[in-house]
Order: structure tokens, then C-alpha cells, then sequence
């Protein structure tokens, strides 16, 4: 498979022109561990590049003739080389930087300024903005964002048209889709329901990871079967020493450790984190949730063959009981519970490195994901399990030109799905769907600058499976006309060959967040397709400034629609098979000055569902979306944080019977559901009130010693809904009376609290 790529590769590459480019791999001179965020530069050419979180680092169109290349990192002398560049070629410059000890804490803050949940201004020396959805922060950015109370990559990416519920998380949303229109990987290897529910809601470790985003682009490790876009997340690299972090919060409490292996650069990184699902508890009251959730992730890295391999694993567990009514006394026993039960485990291999002038990714991996579910329905109990297990291997090579760059990519993946309802008390099968499935995916991706203002980047994707074909063509052309100002347009298509069973629409999504995939190749389950145009500006009025304006049009086909057919939170009959059409706007802002960063987005969208004669709007597609944040670093390891959402013009459908519903906090100890809430009347027939919300977050940093280890120890708190304002998350209608009320998310003012530490 090797060969047969490399002779692709080489076959498109040898159109190109002569080529003359510089790369590498930095390293730390004393462990001979990877330096990734070093400033490779040609000061001559005003070129610059960092590298990556193996220590790689590219510079492309490079004239040939002598050059001074300079490297400088923050905690390392600067160094600095002559080369004689060729006329064509890769020319490989490894070099190792000396470490220089500067303290790292004061500087840390300072330094590394927090950016909002979208890409930073970047400087003149980089690729031109592309219209591909990306937003990313590192794990420092991701401590000072305004917008979130607790450290959560997850819903670090709201905003626009990206929408994650507020109080109650239950997945991500793009534009208005459903949760599973979202793919996961981590250092490539795909993780599947990543979610935990009743107090936290990511299950990645922030302090395991050094870098997360979502991206529509087609980037590395991202997954092509999926109609939205992909949460890539990057593990932490361990270093020359043995570091420790943790932390305490509210919600869970965690502790990440690494350590170096050998004196080659090896390294391994453990990470544990659980969850308090009720939070502190709520033993006199039945109403209130009880359970348990926890992650982990393990991985080995070490260099080999001239490049980086590495070994990684990571599991997620999440138990939940709920009371299934509402109409209950105050007690220990309650006449019955839901049941819910999720969890996902993922096991990869992948290796990086040059390849005959070219950068060769391997990656093989296992990922499973099982679900288990007991609702206590209006008619009668209903059991639900469901499973998914991928095999899968990728592998990509990329070439870089003068003025063009080129990867040919493979992917396999063998996919295994069962889903299956029983009712009543599990003795009557009701629903049971699934198979194998095999996909064949090849891709191949060409990034061209046309002239010095213009560039084209098109892709096409190729995936066979049981026989069919689907061909995934997508054109992004950006052309800048003024220095400061890039004008952008695109179109892709995309097809999805699993989707999800889960009812989106229905609140108990709040508590139980799986997504219950099934392959296309069972039965009823089509293969879904998307076209997407959009358009973008994109100006730097000046360094450091950012003002962004994206406007998209959609519509895919071929989506399974739960909610047109089912009133609970999963399906438990054959689905409605139906459409989508989305178009919408997004403004963006971003500023950062010396100790203080200001970010704002506004998203406007307008998405609609139809299938068996039924139009409605989805709840996650908000038509007036407002999310503004500012941060100030008033002295060193000090950090105030205001953040502002608004969400308007909302719609939910209404649920039938007694419901309560208190979102997780510390103030009530606690976070509660009760009753068995099905939907009832008009899918998305509910007017919902426009809902603003402001938090303060305060967080304090304090260099500490302990054992003669140096370190840091921080405080934070978060007040979040500071003006109190009331949210609505549906209501709900009393079928014996028929009164309408409101099902409010209270209390309206929590209070989250943490303590996290590193030596």
C-alpha cells in the first residue's frame, strides 16, 4: 500500500514546477524530545513557520541561493544557520535548540494571550485565510476563554453557527444539524460519543490535551464521513521531566501525568478524570440525578525511523439513574428509574515522518461505542442497546511545490452497528437494525497559488462501499486584493454513511447524549449527501485586529429524521427519511492588545427539516445567535473574564406530562430530572423567550514549591447568568387538565469553583 501511494504521489507531484523547500525537526538539546511552537524563520524572505507538536516544521517556495534560517522559542537560545538552498528539491535542516530557563509562569499568561474560540489573526507570512470553518485554542487559551465557566473544549467552539445548549449540553451542532454530523479524533484515531452528561460535558481531559478545535477543512486526521465538520484534538507531547497537573472543580476532579522514556525523545502521558454526575449529592430528595462518569487516556511516543510513532488509548464511562416521575414525595424511594448507560473506547497506532522529500501518516485504530437504555415510556417500558465497532487504517502523503502542494490519502474502515429496542419489560423485540460495513475511501487534495494574490485549493473524495460509489468534489478559491483584505468563496459536497437514532429534539438529550449510529447499509438507513456554498471576507484593519464575515447555503438529502415519527428519546420504528435546507450569515471580531483580548460573534441562521409532510425548525438551529467575550490580565497570574451569549427567536416542541428540570450547580447541590417527558404538539411549535446571559470569572495563579519541584497552583470561580435572567428550555402541557407551563432551567444564577495545580 506504501508503494502504491508513494507512485501516486509521485505521478501527481511530477507536474508541478521546480521546487525548493525547507524542512525539519527541532529538538530539545538536553532529552531529544520534539519542540513544538518554535518560530522557524528566513529573515531575508520574511517567511515564517512553526512547528507542530512533533517538532516538523515546512517552509515552501523557497528561491534557490544562500539563506539565513533563524529559530527562537520562549525557555531556548536562538539559532541561527546559513544554507544554500537548491533549485528544486527538499532540502531537510534538523537542528537542536538549547534550553535557557526563563520563568515560565508570569510569562506563560502574558505570552500566550487567551484567542477566542475561532483562529487568531495570523501574520502576513502565512496561507491566506480559507472559508473552512476553524476554531481552535490551546490549552492556555482554553483556561482565560470568557465564554466558558469551566476549562471545556467542547463548548469552547459556540458561537455562530455552532450551537451547543446552554446549561444542558448535548453534543455539538453545526448549522443546525444533528449531533452525529459531528466527527471526533484524537492524534488522528476516531472517538466516537465523547459526551458526558449531569455536570461535565466533554470527556477529553483539558489538561491531557495541548490543542483542540473544529474544523470543516480537510485536515489531517479529520474524518471525510460526515456531513458537518471534525473535533481534532492533539494530545500533549511529554516532556524532559516527570510533570504532574490535576484539578478540582465543582463537577470532577482529574490528575494528568508524564514522564520521559529513554534519552531519545520518548515519552509516556496518563490522564484520569472523574465526574460527580449529582455533583455533591442529593440523598433526601429523589427527584435529583445519581451516577457516575469518568475518562482516561494513555499514550506512548517515541521517535523511530526519522520520525514520530506513537501509541494511544482512551476510554469514556458514564452511568446515570433518573426519577420517571415527577409526581413523587420527597424520599429515598421513588416507584422507578430511567436507565442510561454509554460509554466508548479507542486504541491507535500512528507513525509521521519524511518520506523520500514528502511527509508520509500512517494511522490503525479500533473504536467501539455501546449504549444501553431503560425509559419508563407514557405506554409502556422500553429497553434499548446499541453498539458500534471500527477497524480502520489511514494513510496520506503530501508534497510541497514552489507555489502548490499536493496529498493523496487512503482510508479503510470496517464498521459494525446493532441497535435494537424491546418493549414491554424487554420480552417483544420492536426494532433491530445493523450489519457490517466496509468503506474505501481515497482522496486527493492539490493547494495552488494561482498569482501573488490569488490561490485555489480542490480536493476530490472517492468512497466505495457494498458496490456504490460516492464522489465528495470540493473548490475553495481566495483572492486578496488589498494587503489587509481577502475575499474567499467555496463549495463541497459530503456524504455520511451512519447515522444517528437518538431524537435530537427531545429534552432528555440533556441527560443521555450518545449518539446511537447505524451503518447505510442497514436496510432503512440511506447514505446521506450535502452541498454547501459560502463566501468570506476577511480583513486585518490592523496586527492584531481581525473582522470576519461568512455567509453559507445548503441543503442535504437522505437524513434520518426521528422526531417526525417518534415522541421519546430514541426510535423505536422505522424513522422518517427526509431533507434539510440552511443559509445563514456569521460575523466575527477579534482584538488583542498587551493584557487584554476582546472577541465577539454573531450568528444568523435559518434552517428547516421535511419529511413525510412535515416542515419544522430544529431546536439547535438558533436564528439570532450573540456570543462576546473580554479578558484582562491586570498583573501577572491574574485574569478577569466577562463573557455575554444571547440566544433569540428560539423554538422548542412542547412535552407531555409533570417534567422537572434543574441544570447542574453548586448552589442546589445537585442536578435533577424527573418524569418522563414525551414530545407533543408541533415539532418546533414552542416560541421560546430571547434568553442573555453574563459570567464573571476570576482566576488566580501562585508560584508554589513543593519537594523542591516547581510549580504553579490556581484558583478560579465563575459566576455564571449574572442578571439572573430566566431561560426556558421547553414547556410542557398537563394531558388530564390540559394547563400549559414553563420548564425553567433554574436556578438561574450557579456557581462553579475549581483548584488545579502543576509540578
Amino acid at each position: 500500500m506504501g508503494l502504491w501511494l508513494h507512485a501516486l504521489a509521485c505521478v501527481v507531484l511530477s507536474t508541478q514546477a521546480p521546487t525548493a523547500s525547507v524542512s525539519g525537526t527541532v529538538r530539545d538539546a538536553e532529552s531529544g524530545a520534539p519542540v513544538a511552537g518554535v518560530v522557524v524563520s528566513l529573515p531575508s524572505l520574511g517567511r515564517i513557520a512553526l512547528s507542530d507538536s512533533l517538532g516538523h516544521y515546512l517552509l515552501d517556495r523557497i528561491p534557490a541561493g544562500t539563506q539565513e534560517l533563524t529559530a527562537r522559542r520562549m525557555g531556548y537560545a536562538p539559532w541561527t544557520v546559513q544554507l544554500l538552498v537548491p533549485e528544486e528539491g527538499m532540502l531537510e535542516v534538523a537542528f537542536a535548540l538549547r534550553p535557557e530557563p526563563v520563568p515560565v509562569a508570569e510569562i506563560e499568561v502574558r505570552a500566550t494571550p487567551p484567542e477566542a474560540p475561532w483562529r487568531s489573526p495570523r501574520s502576513e507570512g502565512e496561507n491566506p485565510p480559507s472559508v473552512a470553518l476553524d476554531r481552535g485554542l490551546s490549552a492556555v487559551e482554553l483556561r482565560n476563554n470568557p465564554l466558558v465557566a469551566e476549562p471545556d473544549y467542547f463548548a469552547a467552539v459556540t458561537g455562530g453557527e455552532v450551537f451547543v445548549a446552554p446549561e444542558s449540553p448535548e453534543g455539538i451542532h453545526l448549522q443546525g444539524g444533528a449531533t452525529d454530523q459531528v466527527a471526533f479524533v484524537l492524534d488522528g484515531i476516531p472517538v466516537f460519543s465523547p459526551y458526558h452528561a449531569g455536570g461535565t460535558f466533554s470527556a477529553w481531559n483539558p489538561d491531557a490535551l495541548a490543542h483542540a478545535g473544529l474544523t470543516t477543512a480537510n485536515v489531517a486526521g479529520a474524518a471525510p464521513e460526515v456531513l458537518g465538520a471534525t473535533m481534532v484534538g492533539r494530545t500533549e507531547i511529554p516532556g524532559a521531566a516527570v510533570e504532574t497537573r490535576g484539578a478540582v472543580t465543582a463537577t470532577h476532579t482529574g490528575i494528568r501525568l508524564s514522564a520521559p522514556i529513554g534519552h531519545q525523545g520518548g515519552g509516556a502521558l496518563f490522564g484520569l478524570r472523574t465526574g460527580f454526575a449529582g455533583l455533591l449529592g442529593h440523598q433526601s430528595d429523589a427527584t435529583y440525578l445519581g451516577g457516575e462518569n469518568r475518562d482516561w487516556l494513555a499514550k506512548l511516543e517515541f521517535p523511530l525511523l526519522g520520525g514520530r510513532l506513537f501509541v494511544l488509548g482512551y476510554g469514556s464511562d458514564d452511568v446515570l439513574g433518573a426519577a420517571a416521575s415527577a409526581l413523587v414525595a420527597t424520599g429515598p424511594m421513588i416507584p422507578a428509574h430511567h436507565h442510561f448507560d454509554w460509554g466508548s473506547g479507542s486504541y491507535g497506532a500512528g507513525w509521521s515522518g519524511p518520506f523520500h522529500g514528502h511527509l508520509l501518516e500512517i494511522r490503525a485504530w479500533a473504536a467501539g461505542t455501546d449504549a444501553e437504555a431503560r425509559w419508563i415510556g407514557a405506554a409502556a417500558p422500553v429497553h434499548l442497546a446499541s453498539s458500534r465497532q471500527d477497524v480502520g487504517l489511514s494513510t496520506s502523503i503530501r508534497g510541497v511545490g514552489q507555489h502548490s502542494s499536493t496529498a493523496v490519502g487512503l482510508r479503510v474502515v470496517a464498521s459494525r452497528t446493532d441497535y435494537r429496542t424491546l418493549q414491554p419489560a424487554g420480552t417483544e423485540e420492536a426494532l433491530r437494525l445493523g450489519g457490517d460495513q466496509l468503506l474505501a475511501t481515497a482522496s486527493v487534495e492539490h493547494h495552488r497559488r494561482l498569482t501573488g494574490r490569488s490561490g485555489l485549493d480542490l480536493s476530490l473524495t472517492g468512497t466505495w462501499t457494498a458496490g456504490d460509489a460516492t464522489l465528495g468534489p470540493a473548490a475553495d478559491l481566495w483572492w486578496r486584493p488589498v494587503r489587509r483584505l481577502t475575499l474567499s468563496a467555496s463549495y463541497t459536497r459530503r456524504h455520511q454513511f451512519s447515522q444517528s437514532l437518538r431524537n435530537p429534539e427531545s429534552v432528555v438529550g440533556a441527560v443521555f447524549p450518545a449518539d446511537l449510529t447505524v451503518g447505510s447499509g442497514s436496510g432503512s438507513i440511506p447514505v446521506a449527501q450535502s452541498d454547501l456554498g459560502t463566501f468570506a471576507v476577511d480583513y486585518r484593519p490592523a496586527d492584531g485586529i481581525r473582522i470576519g464575515v461568512r455567509a453559507y447555503a445548503g441543503a442535504a438529502r437522505g437524513l434520518v429524521l426521528v422526531a417526525v415519527r417518534e415522541t421519546g428519546p430514541f426510535a423505536t420504528g422505522p424513522a422518517a427519511i427526509g431533507s434539510s435546507s440552511t443559509h445563514g450569515a456569521v460575523f466575527e471580531f477579534a482584538a488583542r492588545r498587551s493584557g487584554i483580548q476582546l472577541l465577539a460573534t454573531y450568528g444568523y441562521q435559518r434552517t428547516w427539516f421535511e419529511a413525510d409532510g412535515v416542515r419544522y425548525r430544529p431546536f439547535a438551529a438558533v436564528p439570532h445567535a450573540i456570543d462576546a467575550g473580554i479578558t484582562l490580565l491586570p498583573s501577572a497570574g491574574w485574569s478577569l473574564r466577562v463573557g455575554v451569549s444571547g440566544l433569540y427567536a428560539r423554538r422548542a416542541t412542547e412535552v407531555r406530562g409533570p417534567f422537572e428540570w434543574e441544570s447542574c450547580n453548586l448552589r442546589d447541590r445537585g442536578c435533577e430530572f424527573a418524569g418522563s417527558p414525551e414530545l407533543a404538539g408541533p415539532l418546533g411549535g414552542v416560541a421560546l423567550p430571547g434568553y442573555l446571559r453574563v459570567d464573571l470569572g476570576l482566576r488566580h495563579e501562585w508560584r508554589v514549591s513543593l519537594f523542591g519541584r516547581a510549580g504553579t497552583l490556581a484558583a478560579s470561580g465563575t459566576v455564571t447568568n449574572l442578571l439572573n435572567r430566566r431561560n426556558l428550555l421547553t414547556t410542557t402541557v398537563n394531558p388530564a387538565t390540559g394547563t400549559h407551563g414553563p420548564v425553567e432551567m433554574r436556578p438561574r444564577a450557579p456557581l462553579t469553583v475549581g483548584l488545579d495545580w502543576r509540578f
